[in-house]
């Protein structure tokens, strides 16, 4: 009775193990599926950014925190194409949560209607967004402490067209995209908290603590 028992016991955890690395190797393969190598034009991103920096463009969704979104479109105006599915129709609004897709798609429909979306998680919100550029389009991510050395070693790092987060000791963040780089200076254009061509410089380490940047431009 005890070896039928342990005999059913040990056939239980190799099941459980069986099915755990099924669905490991499962996620693993989607991770590591990266997405095909993409073009950036990173002057007409910026024009893009300078065109709605104080205004949102009414084909895209628009949040009250619409920085990450308003990089993101600046990306697919820069040439990057979008990654996900097109459904033929949809009847409501409908936001994705993955990491492992990034789009953002608008329905137009009665032109007395408000438009319609479809777009994935990754391209609206900045974690997700880090997660899926890290991941699957071969982004690299560097955080260092926001300080004066620091923001010299960034500057040395990135291109105009590359994108910035910051971060708060509140685990709030904040992304931006590089307009302009002169002599000691990084500028960059936001919204949310709308800024065109501001200088990194005046980022106070009292509000934002850390910068990451992702490296866009290859």
């Amino acid at each position: 009775m005890k070896k039928k028992f342990f005999l059913f016991f040990s056939l239980i955890i190799l099941f459980t193990i069986l099915i755990a690395y099924f669905f490991y190797y499962a996620f693993n393969n989607i991770v590591i599926n990266k997405r095909p190598p993409y073009s950036y034009n990173v002057e007409k991103a910026i024009e893009y950014a300078e065109q709605y920096v104080q205004t949102r463009n009414p084909h895209f969704l628009s949040f009250e925190n619409n920085c990450i979104n308003f990089v993101s479109q600046c990306l697919v105006a820069g040439g990057i194409e979008m990654d996900g599915p097109t459904p033929n129709i949809i009847s409501s609004t409908k936001i994705v949560p993955t990491t492992n897709k990034w789009f953002c798609y608008d329905f137009e429909t009665d032109p007395y209607k408000p438009f319609l979306y479809y777009a994935s998680s990754s391209f609206l919100k900045l974690n997700d967004f880090i997660s899926y550029w890290s991941r699957k389009g071969g982004v690299s991510c560097t955080t260092l402490e926001n300080t004066e050395e620091n923001r010299e070693i960034i500057k040395d790092n990135v291109n105009v067209g590359d994108v910035l987060v910051l971060h708060s000791f509140f685990s709030t963040m904040h992304s931006a995209i590089i307009s302009k780089i002169i002599s000691n200076e990084i500028y960059y254009i936001s919204n949310s908290n709308d800024r065109a061509n501001y200088p990194l410089s005046s980022v106070s380490e009292k509000e934002y603590n850390e910068i990451s940047y992702l490296k866009f431009v290859k």
